[in-house]
């Protein structure tokens, strides 16, 4: 998840008190003491704050904390960020590992952004970078569930590719927006106007950010030259997206998935009907 705030929300704050209201269920179930920061933070983006800032081993600082993350964990985001080649085997940041440390995001998706204005793909990148940073803008209602996902299947086309729906509904949604009819179209198409709005914020952020850090320093139609072309908007995606991707392997009666290093795996529902 990203997290972003507007900048026109700076100094406008000043001391008080705020209360919440919750159910006595919620409230019971509630921690006697709220986590650490340390352990509230994407660990992926914490090792790369920590090697910007110059101090030391990942491993080795972390463990001086009074409430360290797991070992093992800090290991697998170190080989991850070395996998993606964020890190080099001598744990130090690479010139992409640096640019990540200054991009709110999660690495993979900072890594598709930065691919993005590289290949000159970067105004649909920003849309699915947006995107995997809030909610699913495709709604799926029970009662007309048919209907909703005969809309989507419209935008996946023929590729059958979420990430390119979502990037071909954005554009017809701002489309929509130029002529005043922004909300018929959402409802037509069992879209949610909110999470479009969302979308378009963080893009506009994400581009403002690639400007100041340097990433952009052209005019927005050259970082945009080849964002038609859908072979390599794939690409990029999946670049960004590695290691974690699998193979779809067609068998008689069944499919299988595989990944480069694991072989077969398994998809598990993180939710229970």
């Amino acid at each position: 998840m990203a997290f972003f705030k507007r900048r026109g929300r700076a100094g406008r704050v000043q001391p008080g008190e705020c209360y919440h209201l919750y159910p006595r269920s919620v409230y019971d179930a509630f921690a006697d003491y709220q986590l650490p920061e340390l352990l509230r933070t994407p660990l992926q983006s914490l090792c790369l704050q920590i090697k910007s800032l110059q101090l030391g081993s990942i491993s080795e600082f972390l463990s001086r904390a009074l409430q360290p993350p797991e070992p093992l964990s800090v290991q697998n985001v170190i080989e991850y960020l070395k996998v993606i080649g964020a890190l080099d085997e001598h744990e130090n940041l690479t010139v992409l590992g640096r640019h990540l440390s200054v991009l709110p995001v999660e690495p993979k998706l900072g890594k598709m952004l930065i691919l993005g204005t590289i290949f000159n793909c970067l105004d649909p990148i920003m849309t699915v970078v947006a995107g995997l940073s809030v909610r699913d803008p495709f709604l799926i209602r029970f009662d007309k569930k048919d209907l909703a996902e005969s809309a989507k299947a419209q935008f996946s086309a023929r590729d059958c590719s979420d990430h390119l729906a979502l990037v071909r509904a954005y554009n017809g949604w701002k489309d929509a927006e130029r002529q005043q009819s922004g909300h018929e179209y959402c409802w037509k198409n069992f879209l949610s106007a909110q999470t479009l709005k969302a979308i378009d914020s963080l893009r506009k952020q994400f581009f403002s950010l690639l400007k100041d850090t340097g990433l952009v320093d052209k005019p927005s139609e050259n970082c945009n030259s080849r964002s038609i072309d859908e072979h390599l908007m794939r690409a990029v995606i999946c670049a960004g997206l590695f290691p974690g991707l699998c193979s779809v392997v067609n068998k008689e009666k069944s499919i299988t998935l595989k990944t480069m290093e694991d072989g077969q795996v398994l998809l598990y529902s993180l939710f229970s009907a």
